[in-house]
């Protein structure tokens, strides 16, 4: 599937962009895993059986994140920003997916990120930093063992309120689910 998304990109001249942290690792991964000649020529076989164009690798996967800080810039961002934040107290949480794609470390260092950060800051925000922000939401494991979830995302959670923060951004739709839905009984 990952194949078939960049064969169709690169058949219209264009890189992917994403805005999950999840589809990021899997979409990087395949990318890296389809510039072995052999990988690429056996999902090409596929690909043609399916009427899908051929997939000759190169296609740039790229987080908005990195779009925004890069492409964009912090400067032209700053110059949009219209009703600042206020220097409210915001936690990054990263989550595990997006550190540990391939291609991320050209643009976030996964051990130490700043990439919200500096995000939050552009905004106008107060970075709050905490430890658990490169966790793991718990999002892989809900629906095999939610209990487990639930933890996981309680500990984030509580750790970002004890360091002050009074909100959380994240780059993962999956992520925000976890700890957005499931606050409630990650409180219990």
């Amino acid at each position: 599937l990952n194949a078939h998304t960049l064969s169709m990109a690169q058949a219209k001249g264009l890189g992917v962009l994403t805005v999950c942290g999840t589809c990021q690792l899997y979409l990087s991964r395949a990318a890296v895993e389809l510039d072995r000649p052999e990988t690429r020529a056996r999902i090409n076989k596929i690909l043609e059986r399916t009427g899908q164009p051929r997939y000759e690798g190169g296609v740039r996967v790229k987080h908005l994140l990195q779009v925004l800080l890069q492409d964009v810039g912090e400067r032209k961002l700053a110059a949009h920003v219209r009703r600042p934040l206020g220097a409210l107290p915001v936690g990054a949480f990263y989550g595990c997916r997006l550190l540990r794609s391939p291609g991320t470390e050209s643009f976030e260092t996964p051990e130490d990120p700043d990439s919200i950060d500096r995000l939050t800051r552009i905004l106008g925000g107060n970075p709050v930093l905490f430890s658990g922000r490169t966790a793991c939401c718990g999002f892989p494991v809900l629906s095999v063992r939610p209990a487990l979830a639930v933890r996981m995302s309680a500990a984030s959670l509580m750790e970002a309120k004890s360091a002050g923060a009074r909100t959380l951004a994240t780059p993962c739709p999956l992520c925000h689910l976890v700890l957005d839905t499931y606050q409630r009984k990650a409180s219990k």
